[in-house]
């Protein structure tokens, strides 16, 4: 599902748990909640977790503000090695990984949250303005409160989980109106195949719908399958249990 040495760790809140997914499998090991030590000075939040582990380091990618006592999301992250009892310890720095957009126009000028990073299957397998990058992270982003597209979602570069990350400059999905289109979620499939999911909220109602994309060269996405929900079928609710 994702280049040889890359995992994704399964985030929950602050308490992160190593539940793995690799090329070889896509069975979770065994699953271990730990209590993270995660100082904060000021008036910060983090939320919507995502942890990348590559080559002995892991990357927990989340929202969260700059500024105290601002609610403006950017997407920032922190960076943790294991110690000698095999504990993750994470570093006290968080570290801006893709901010809003300093530009007033740009489309994500408001908000950049909820991140989710993916791997080509090769190295430098996704290109932008003609340079190649091996991982790709998408994201929600949003102009102002007033857009009239609501969300949408958008996707950066890189070659290194730690940046520089370079976005592209439109939403690779747009959204249409009202909430509009985001909170992604990527598997890639092949190459530079990404499966992708996200919740699309519009006049048809709020859901989860995939598309799959060759993102081979980011700035020209091809869409193989268009756009479909995501179905419930056989999925009890709370209240069913």
């Amino acid at each position: 599902l994702m280049r040889s040495g890359l995992q994704r760790v399964v985030g929950l809140a602050l308490c992160l748990s190593g539940g793995h997914r690799s090329a070889a499998t896509a069975r979770p090991a065994q699953v271990q909640f730990t209590a993270v030590h995660w100082p904060t000075a000021g008036l910060k939040y983090a939320y919507a977790f995502d942890v990348i582990e590559d080559s002995g380091t892991r990357f927990a990618f989340f929202c969260g503000n700059q500024d105290s006592g601002v609610i403006r999301d950017s997407i920032l992250f922190r960076a943790a090695k294991p110690n000698s009892s095999g504990h993750w310890v994470y570093s006290d720095d968080e570290r801006v990984a893709l901010p809003h957009s300093a530009d007033p126009a740009a489309w994500d000028a408001e908000h950049a949250c909820d991140p989710d990073v993916v791997a080509s299957e090769q190295p430098g397998g996704f290109t932008l303005n003609g340079s190649r990058y091996t991982f790709a992270l998408f994201y929600t982003g949003i102009n102002s409160d007033n857009d009239p597209h609501g969300n949408s979602v958008g996707i950066a570069v890189a070659n290194d989980l730690s940046g520089p990350w370079f976005r592209l400059a439109a939403p690779l999905i747009w959204g249409t109106m009202w909430w509009g289109a985001g909170q992604p979620s990527g598997v890639t499939l092949h190459n530079s195949t990404v499966l992708l999911t996200f919740t699309r909220g519009d006049s048809n109602g709020t859901r989860l719908v995939s598309t799959t994309l060759d993102l081979s060269v980011v700035d020209a996405p091809v869409v193989i399958t268009p756009e479909f929900p995501v179905t419930t079928s056989g999925l009890a609710t709370a209240q069913e249990k």
